[in-house]
């Protein structure tokens, strides 16, 4: 780390628009250690450089998680569009950029549960970016859609050249997704694969934004010399994100339905406990997905499990 007054004496270049990139390398090494003080400190250099500083997108991107690290999504997420919209119309940036914010507009909203705009936001998206694939994985986690949680994160994590913040948040959400169905080993060799990357470069943040309840599931299945990695990196951390799902109303037949679903009931062992045929079992199986947001089984379970509808318990083969 520069001695900052080591460096302000001998260039003279601390706090001016030159050094903008070290003070935005150092707010955001102060984000991975949920030094919000800090991060403050090193922006606030800058506020004076905002209006016509190329690096504006950093800077609202990191007032953003800021605002997700005070626990204040909602307030970040409409400080960061009116940045946005004010900058924009002066100084156009480039579609990598407009990605960029995109994908943290995304994790701000489904951090304030608001699940709907977020995938609003997701669906503007312009061209490939890991920004928002990461984003877009996280969002199907948080809507209880493992399998496509766990292919848009596979996605993330197999990208050539892949940032080690896009790779071990993608890991760690296809270990939560994992563990949601019952695959315990193929969650617990994420979590372990993602703790490595985070030890390695220090970072802290991916770990955050994933349920803490589920890596603290996971953990449970670790080595002691894992549960201090897993420890050391969560100590004074927020929670961030939480297993909320969307509020889900259910007829009394939708839940004898799901109920059955949890215990591998086939369609027809649904269709003659009930009483109906096998394809109203189907058309109210297309009904109870709808409402859960998913297309498969496992999805629904996941979402069910994750709204307080059903118990799962006891893991499922997988």
């Amino acid at each position: 780390t520069l001695d900052i007054e080591t460096t302000s004496a001998v260039t003279g270049w601390y706090g001016t628009y030159s050094a903008a990139g070290y003070h935005l390398a150092l707010a955001h090494a102060r984000i991975e250690e949920f030094d919000v003080e800090g991060a403050k400190t090193e922006l606030a250099v800058l506020d004076r450089h905002f209006d016509t500083i190329e690096h504006w997108p950093f800077i609202v991107r990191a007032r953003a998680l800021i605002g997700l690290i005070e626990g204040t999504p909602v307030d970040a997420a409409a400080q960061l569009v009116e940045s946005v919209r004010a900058r924009s119309r002066r100084s156009p940036t480039s579609p990598a950029m407009r990605a960029m914010l995109a994908a943290v507009h995304a994790e701000l909203l489904i951090a304030a549960g608001d699940l709907r705009k977020a995938e609003q936001v997701l669906s503007r998206r312009g061209g490939p970016s890991l920004d928002m694939s990461l984003a877009e994985a996280r969002w199907a986690l948080a809507a209880g859609q493992t399998s496509r949680a766990l292919t848009t994160a596979a996605r993330v994590r197999d990208a050539a050249g892949a940032h080690p913040r896009h790779r071990s948040g993608a890991l760690l959400v296809s270990a939560v997704a994992h563990d949601a169905r019952g695959h315990v080993q193929r969650a617990t060799d994420a979590v372990v694969e993602a703790l490595h990357a985070l030890r390695r470069t220090g970072l802290r943040t991916p770990l955050a934004l994933v349920p803490r309840s589920a890596v603290l599931k996971i953990r449970e299945h670790l080595t002691p010399e894992q549960h201090d990695v897993i420890d050391v990196l969560l100590a004074g951390a927020p929670e961030l994100v939480t297993h909320a799902a969307p509020s889900v109303r259910l007829t009394a037949r939708e839940a004898a339905v799901l109920g059955a679903l949890a215990n591998e009931a086939r369609v027809t062992e649904i269709a003659a406990a009930l009483y109906v045929s096998p394809n109203t079992v189907k058309t109210q199986l297309r009904t109870l997905y709808r409402k859960l947001g998913v297309s498969s089984r496992d999805d629904a379970l996941a979402a069910a499990s994750a709204a307080g509808l059903i118990e799962t318990d006891t893991p499922r083969s997988g």
